[in-house]
């Protein structure tokens, strides 16, 4: 028997996800996940889910935004 047949969707999936609009930028979905500890981000209009974005998704221009926004976010706190 799959796991899949015993086990509930409630029982992986987060209950309130936080969620993205899809013309967001691609570096503040990042963000939120970085901040936020997890690796997919649902993209959500009008209440509809439109897709995911998953930390897969990002290219080496975005990460580097990325690390530079999150370096001077740092230097800011300190």
């Amino acid at each position: 028997m799959l796991a899949s047949e015993t086990c509930s969707i409630s029982n992986v999936m987060t209950s309130q996800p936080q969620t993205i609009h899809p013309d967001e930028p691609f570096v503040r979905a990042l963000r939120m996940m970085y901040e936020g500890k997890f690796r997919h981000l649902p993209v959500v209009e009008f209440d509809r889910p439109l897709g995911v974005v998953s930390v897969r998704d990002a290219l080496d221009e975005d990460l580097y935004e990325l690390r530079i926004d999150l370096e001077q976010r740092e230097t800011m706190g300190e």
